[in-house]
């Protein structure tokens, strides 16, 4: 049995991961009283905006906490507020403000999305999907990246959140690109973005675009200048879990070979299978295949 400690704890709890899925584990590492102080604390920051989630939260927590220990009053107390005791299921639409933590130092990026829509108004972007938590672990976390992107203008396909390029962005200083462009064929996608920048505190010394491009129709090279935003200057392109249409895929590579015909690119591709099941709750490592300086079909 795995045991869970107030790290990732709190991870579960920002990403809304049923309570049954991780108070499952061995939970003696969350028990103390500084802990129940902080546990308390997150959730009065989260019932801002899901008092459901909140209270089946508790219902385990306090469970647990009355076989082994003596419970806060401060938890007891928020148990009992009406808004949580009477706080019913969210729809399905309803949108929710999820924390992700970015890097092994404890940072976070804040997005607003709709995490129970795998697909709505035509896109599947308004969720964050996996692949992009093992995207950033990787560029974050796992060794010496920033030769990808020193001094290199970055493009990401198929942005949704903007969780990705929010936790460059976060890691700015690291990583030290020239600037990022963010696309998305869907633009009410783009209009939710300024929201999340504001959301998050971002480095203002770093060009940030955000640009509509809609694979299979839009020329990438038909710009009037050659600025950044431009495949013909951009440098790396990421993605991550851009579709799970095969149908899509002739497209995408369509763009990304036309840009590497133009110049040499480090593309780096993260990819998810749905079918597979992955313990992101306990902050698991990058999975899934990293493509370096080529191109992955």
């Amino acid at each position: 049995m795995k045991t869970i400690d107030y790290a990732q704890l709190q991870a579960c709890l920002y990403l809304r991961i049923p309570p049954l899925d991780f108070m499952a584990h061995d939970c003696s590492l969350i028990l103390d009283e500084e802990t129940q102080e902080k546990v308390a604390g997150d959730l009065m920051g989260i019932a801002e905006t899901n008092c459901y989630y909140v209270r089946l939260f508790l219902a385990q927590y306090v469970r647990v906490l009355e076989k082994n220990s003596a419970v806060l009053d401060s938890l007891y107390e928020l148990y009992c507020e009406p808004r949580i005791l009477g706080a019913q299921e969210l729809p399905a639409t309803s949108e929710d403000l999820l924390r992700y933590a970015i890097d092994n130092s404890g940072a976070y990026v804040t997005i607003k999305e709709t995490p129970r829509v795998i697909s709505g108004a035509g896109t599947t972007g308004l969720r964050t999907w996996e692949a992009a938590l093992f995207l950033l672990n990787y560029f974050n976390n796992m060794g010496d990246t920033r030769r990808i992107f020193d001094a290199k203008n970055v493009l990401e396909l198929g942005t949704g959140t903007g969780l990705v390029s929010l936790a460059l962005l976060h890691n700015y200083g690291f990583h030290n690109f020239r600037s990022i462009t963010l696309t998305d064929g869907d633009s009410a996608l783009l209009e939710k973005l300024p929201e999340t920048f504001r959301l998050n505190q971002l480095p203002q010394e770093v060009p940030v675009h955000v640009r509509q491009l809609i694979w299979g129709e839009d020329d990438i090279h038909e710009n009037e200048t050659a600025d950044e935003t431009s495949l013909d200057c951009v440098d790396v392109i990421v993605a991550a879990d851009v579709t799970y249409d095969a149908l899509v895929v002739p497209q995408v590579m369509r763009h990304t070979s036309t840009s590497f015909q133009k110049r040499r690119h480090s593309s780096v591709c993260g990819g998810h299978d749905p079918k597979q099941q992955h313990d992101r709750s306990l902050g698991a490592a990058a999975s899934g295949k990293i493509f370096l300086d080529g191109m992955c079909v």
